[in-house]
């Protein structure tokens, strides 16, 4: 592939999403409105993928848009692990819209939200421009405001809402931080602010303007302490949308801050708290996660939980530079953990909506519901039990290879490494308790269920998932960077073997008393919006002190 045909498939997606749009002028009842949708899901997901596979196997491209020169032009790089990553986000939401099928035929300006949703996520992966990614990354607030309230009910458009607040005024400390950084060095090209500032001293508007940035990009990863908005927000959302934003979206902001933490000259203290911050959220969140009733909620901090393995990987990294095990190791959990996350929610969303409840202690007989409603749906509870066995890093499962990965990577941290085993000990324990409501209670009346023919989705869900995990776990193990790393060695298998026994105990204390008291206190910490939207500029003014000054002590 030669030139801008490197940018063809992040353009796709928009085609797909115009021609969902103009179906809309079309009549229900013609069948040029089916047929411009099929059309639409083969532009985006079919050629998309296509084009991206020859990304992937292709070398990697850089360049400029439009004929301008490199001082004004807007710059984009194109890389195979760029573009594998645009081909999970490809996957992952054709499965959401394979999903919600039903309501994209009768809401195709929905699905065209998720088309565009699709594109630019890709022109964030690529862009090396910070004006350029200030509009991508709006344009992707948008689109998630948009499909959070497509519920149409009255506590997801307030998470919206309060999504909408949060995201509106950390992207305008990013637009302040942009200001700073062309104020000093007159140039929005990142590969030119870097050299600029590796040859000039560091100042305190550098580091206002760096940090501001970098926590904008932190709220939208859900990082602890500006990760308040993710639980209510995906909680509340559609089962696809969950599985949207909780499988995927939270995980792009992490390349672009990879990028804006190396422009300052206190790139490896700024590294520094990530690998940290990564490893409080991924404990504190699992806690939470423990303590909730609502699954879906449950799931939810979930997310915030395992994206701290992945955020703490990326500081490490950083750090040091030249460990590309590290690198690997995070980018390996983010695939997994998106596979197995999107699984979960849309297997425990059909349960939702067949038992009509979200609480984990009074449904019980999942199971047993779903077969009732399609034989089929054996697949499901079969894609379910695989993606909790994942989370909870089991041996043969996609995240027992980077969850080892990563804490062994970690060694020279020992304090992160062990809180991150230590999360996975609460993981296994959450997960125990949330797999109940698949099994049998003779006290539990089975609600009637109409039977449903959504057969064949289950069974496309399901095979997804398995040939997915499995060729990635296969591609990880096959890479040559892993050829000393044995995940099934005896110290390995000791130690999974230890968190699993003690997670499992961990669930038995739930049986007393002062145990379920302080996990409904935990469950019943709420956070204002007030005090979330304070959390962003006092993380700004304390990271900015912070940095500017122990780097003035070096």
């Amino acid at each position: 592939m030669t030139g801008e045909m490197y940018l063809l498939p992040f353009f796709l997606p928009l085609a797909g999403a115009l021609l969902l749009l103009f179906s809309r002028l079309v009549s229900d009842h013609s069948a040029v409105r089916p047929a411009l949708r099929a059309t639409a899901l083969v532009t985006t997901y079919g050629m998309s993928t296509l084009f991206s596979i020859g990304n992937v196997l292709s070398k990697s491209a850089e360049g400029f848009i439009g004929g301008y020169h490199p001082g004004i032009a807007i710059r984009y790089e194109v890389t195979p692990i760029l573009s594998s990553v645009y081909l999970l986000a490809v996957l992952l939401s054709f499965i959401s819209e394979l999903y919600a099928k039903k309501e994209m035929r009768s809401k195709p300006d929905i699905a065209a939200v998720i088309h565009i949703q699709l594109a630019f996520i890709g022109f964030t992966l690529i862009s090396r421009d910070l004006f350029n990614l200030f509009v991508t990354l709006e344009v992707l607030g948008i689109t998630s405001y948009i499909l959070i309230a497509s519920g149409e009910k009255y506590r997801a458009s307030l998470a919206s809402i309060s999504y909408l607040l949060m995201s509106s005024l950390a992207m305008a400390f990013f637009l302040l931080g942009i200001f700073g950084i062309y104020r000093q060095t007159g140039s929005l090209d990142l590969i030119a602010i870097r050299a600029y500032y590796l040859s000039s001293p560091a100042t305190y508007s550098t580091t206002l303007s760096i940090t501001s940035i970098a926590t904008a990009l932190l709220m939208r990863t859900a990082i602890f302490p500006v990760h308040t908005w993710l639980p209510e927000a995906h909680a509340s959302a559609p089962h696809h949308v969950s599985a949207l934003l909780s499988g995927l979206l939270i995980k792009i902001p992490l390349f672009p801050l990879a990028l804006i933490v190396t422009l300052t000259p206190a790139s490896v203290l700024l590294a520094s708290v990530l690998l940290y911050a990564g490893a409080v959220s991924a404990i504190l969140a699992v806690v939470s996660a423990f303590s909730q009733k609502d699954m879906k909620r449950l799931l939810a901090f979930h997310s915030v939980s395992q994206m701290g393995y992945v955020v703490a990987s990326f500081g490490a990294f950083l750090i040091q530079g030249d460990t590309e095990l590290l690198y690997v190791a995070a980018l390996l959990h983010l695939t997994f953990h998106a596979l197995f996350k999107a699984t979960l929610f849309l297997t425990v969303g059909r349960v939702i909506d067949l038992t009509h409840s979200k609480d984990v202690y009074t449904v019980r007989n999942g199971a047993r519901i779903l077969l009732d409603a399609s034989r089929s749906n054996v697949l499901v509870i079969i894609a379910f039990f695989l993606s909790a066995f994942s989370i909870a890093a089991t041996p043969a499962t996609n995240a027992f290879i980077s969850k080892q990965l990563i804490t062994d990577a970690l060694k020279d941290y020992p304090l992160v490494s062990w809180t991150l085993v230590a999360t996975g000990a609460f993981t296994v324990a959450s997960f125990i308790k949330l797999s109940r409501v698949f099994f049998g209670d003779k006290s539990v009346p089975l609600p009637s269920v109409k039977p449903e023919r959504k057969g064949i989705d289950a069974m496309i869900l399901a095979i997804l998932f398995l040939l997915a995990s499995s060729v990635a776990e296969h591609f990880s193990l096959s890479l040559p960077l892993l050829s000393s790393f044995h995940p099934y060695d005896a110290s390995h298998l000791t130690k999974t073997f230890i968190t699993i026994a003690v997670g499992g105990g961990l669930y038995t204390l739930v049986r007393f008393k002062r145990v379920k008291t302080f996990m409904h206190a935990i469950e019943g910490l709420a956070v204002s919006l007030t005090s979330m939207l304070l959390s962003i500029p006092l993380l700004i003014a304390f990271l900015a002190i912070l940095l500017h000054t122990v780097s003035g002590l070096l």
